[in-house]
């Protein structure tokens, strides 16, 4: 018998499909933030592999690897869009003997994990083909070589902002070619897992994705993630003598856009008095709570469903004028959907008791007329 698991029927990818990643956020323009880790033997060769999602690829984010003093450093960084390097002695400040290498690697997406590779030889074992003092960088897989002068064994590592610039990235699956429990290119493929269970001697396994033809496999494995939707999953197996086992099939849904938010109401540019105004929602996709902020407001307010009123309190506080409402909802993959729409608030005029019906510009209108006629009359006189 085989059994197949899955951790969630519903799999849906983070807003950057990674799980459990290393912020380096940094919102200040006066300070660095970076996170750095030591080795406990110096390297003289090696390779350093990692995924690195740069949110604005104009902001600086670098990626040093340090000497054994801990002094000299040989870097690479990602900014206005393109690809810099540097090596020690020079100076690590922007600008100053940094080498632009855009040419060489493919350009930074904003959005988007790159999968990064640093090979480096201070030796003369020449590793993976590299001569001494020569390091590599590859970029989902296209490679740039640069020879590495006054340079001592590896014995640290560092991911970092700028002390003068701000930034947000994120690191993740970082691996060494000196760990025993880590072989280069195991963080290589992205995707779905699938894991299961068996208590059969089996010749040949195989999994079917939603019906298609059989994949051979030879054991759990990291599949490509389906495409967003409803989809189904089969393991099956035979033994010497050519009988066949089958797992159950399993269900589920990738969803892996954030949920999509309609506002039905309120409409643009409608106006509204004193009293706030109700709202009436409609989302495509799973999520999980929603909230509405007015005017850009630091505070978020939490909705009670798809449909309610306006905090009357905050509504209350704002002036006259061109209000803008933000919707937000989010997942539990913490993916997020916005929409906004912006009402007119009109409160100073007020309907004059007695009248009903009472409309602003049908009002005005109504006065303007008898004006004309009122000129009109004392022009004929």
């Amino acid at each position: 018998m085989i059994w197949v698991q899955m951790e969630e029927l519903l799999v849906m990818k983070e807003s950057f499909s990674h799980e459990n990643v290393l912020e380096i956020n940094d919102l200040s323009s006066s300070k660095n933030i970076g996170c750095k880790q030591y080795f406990a033997e110096n390297k003289t060769h090696g390779t350093i592999d990692f995924w690195i999602y740069i949110v604005d690829a104009t902001w600086f984010h670098y990626f040093d690897i340090y000497s054994s003093n801990g002094i000299e450093r040989y870097a690479f960084a990602i900014r206005e869009d393109k690809w810099y390097y540097y090596e020690p002695p020079i100076s690590p400040q922007y600008g100053i003997g940094w080498i632009d290498i855009s040419d060489y690697l493919p350009i930074p997406v904003d959005n988007t994990w790159i999968r990064v590779k640093v090979e480096f030889e201070h030796s003369t074992s020449e590793y993976n083909g590299l001569s001494q003092h020569e390091g590599k960088i590859t970029v989902n897989g296209q490679s740039y070589n640069r020879s590495i002068e006054n340079f001592e064994k590896v014995g640290s590592i560092r991911f970092s902002s700028l002390s003068t610039d701000v930034s947000i990235f994120y690191v993740d699956a970082v691996g060494y070619s000196w760990d025993p429990n880590y072989n280069i290119g195991d963080n290589l493929d992205e995707g779905l897992l699938l894991s299961y269970d068996n208590s059969t001697n089996l010749d040949w396994q195989g999994y079917s994705l939603d019906n298609q033809a059989n994949h051979t496999i030879l054991g759990n494995k990291t599949i490509p993630m389906p495409a967003d939707g409803s989809h189904n999953i089969q393991v099956f197996g035979n033994d010497t003598m050519g009988t066949m086992y089958e797992s159950d099939i399993r269900y589920f849904t990738v969803n892996t856009a954030p949920p999509e938010i309609t506002i039905n109401s309120p409409t643009h540019s409608q106006i509204v008095g004193s009293t706030s105004p109700s709202y009436d929602l409609s989302i495509t996709g799973p999520y999980d709570s929603i909230w509405y902020s007015l005017d850009g407001g630091s505070t978020n307010i939490t909705a009670s469903g798809l449909t309610g009123t306006i905090n009357q309190a905050t509504w209350t506080a704002l002036a006259d004028g061109i209000i803008t409402i933000d919707f937000y909802a989010n997942n539990s993959a913490g993916m997020e959907g916005n929409a906004q729409v912006q009402v007119f608030k009109q409160v100073s005029i007020e309907p004059p008791p007695g009248i009903p019906g009472y409309d602003l510009y049908l009002l005005i209108g109504a006065l303007s007329v008898i004006s004309a006629l009122i000129i009109r009359k004392r022009v004929k006189y």
